[in-house]
């Protein structure tokens, strides 16, 4: 294995994780990307009951819905990039319905296989 190998592998998994990578500033647009198997960048307030209350929504508006993947759980954080390129226009309050939770940068949310 040489180390020109590894950097193309790299670069291939860091394509096709980019490829999945959207940001969605509303929940109208969560549900139906996450759904198509996507990594969510989302204004996320940070506060662990909102994640909860995001993960069980999530569950619950995929439930009959067609999932990539197979699998209908809710999402969750997966973490908070700290490079500027992913938080662009970031909105200032929480994605999840009637929070209205302060934001300063957003958060990725996804399905854990």
């Amino acid at each position: 294995c040489t180390p020109c190998t590894l950097h193309m592998g790299y670069n291939k998994v860091l394509a096709e994780r980019d490829e999945r990578l959207v940001s969605v500033d509303t929940w109208a647009e969560f549900v139906p990307n996450l759904n198509k198997g996507r990594l969510l960048l989302v204004p996320f307030c940070g506060a662990k009951q909102c994640e909860e209350a995001i993960k069980d929504k999530s569950k619950e508006e995929s439930a009959d819905a067609e999932v990539a993947g197979g699998l209908k759980m809710g999402a969750k954080g997966l973490c908070v990039p700290h490079e500027e390129k992913y938080n662009k226009a970031c909105p200032a309050t929480c994605i999840f319905p009637g929070c209205g939770g302060a934001v300063t940068r957003r958060t990725m949310f996804g399905r854990s296989y």
